[in-house]
């Protein structure tokens, strides 16, 4: 597996009214009477700006699994530094002395260099009893945004419809596309907004 991609703002666009009409046609439903297409702009544009941020375009799992062999480096390193003998503490020292005599300032240097050792190990370690952060994705987007903001504002709920050819589609669906292409987003597929939505509803269930 490739490690993630360095990060990339996408030339998102952020909503209109007249995107919020097209939007809202697109769903093919009627619409509430009270429904506040402002606060409803406002809603999605918060959304959209926020997945654009911090969807990073893909999991940190590769670099998580590099952490056991920074953390076996640094303690090498660590241990090359103990002693009164070690070599390679003496030869720093040397170093940052700058005349080869072991001066109290250099000492203090490689203590500080043990220290900083010693609190970048606890990190790493830290980091690796935890499971890799996963980075936003258009997955959390659906799931956790876009159904509520269709739930709040249409007093619908986000429902699974199979049409007489047995194609999935749905007001839901189409509410998904239609923001996704007036924002400028890669539009998901029906299939995998379909695996979003069970996947949810296993972890959320009731």
């Amino acid at each position: 597996m490739k490690d993630a991609q360095p990060y990339k703002a996408r030339l998102i666009t952020l909503l209109d009214d007249a995107a919020i009409a097209r939007i809202l046609a697109a769903t093919r439903v009627k619409l509430p009477s009270g429904l506040d297409r402002t606060q409803l702009r406002q809603h999605l544009n918060k959304s959209i700006t926020y997945f654009d941020l911090f969807d990073c375009s893909g999991p940190t799992g590769p670099a998580h699994k590099k952490l056991p062999t920074l953390i076996k480096s640094a303690r090498r390193l660590r241990k090359g530094l103990d002693g009164p003998d070690s070599v390679l503490g003496c030869f720093l020292v040397q170093a940052m002395t700058h005349d080869g005599t072991f001066k109290k300032s250099g000492a203090d240097k490689l203590e500080s260099l043990r220290a900083a050792l010693d609190k970048l190990i606890s990190g790493l370690e830290a980091q690796n009893k935890n499971p890799p952060r996963q980075r936003r994705s258009i997955e959390n987007l659906i799931t956790d945004d876009l159904s509520k903001h269709y739930e709040k504002h249409l007093e619908r709920q986000v429902g699974i419809t199979r049409r007489d050819d047995k194609i999935t589609d749905g007001p839901f669906f189409r509410f998904v596309r239609a923001v996704s292409k007036e924002a400028g987003i890669p539009e998901p597929k029906t299939q995998s907004i379909e695996t979003y939505l069970k996947r949810h509803r296993r972890k959320n269930p009731g």
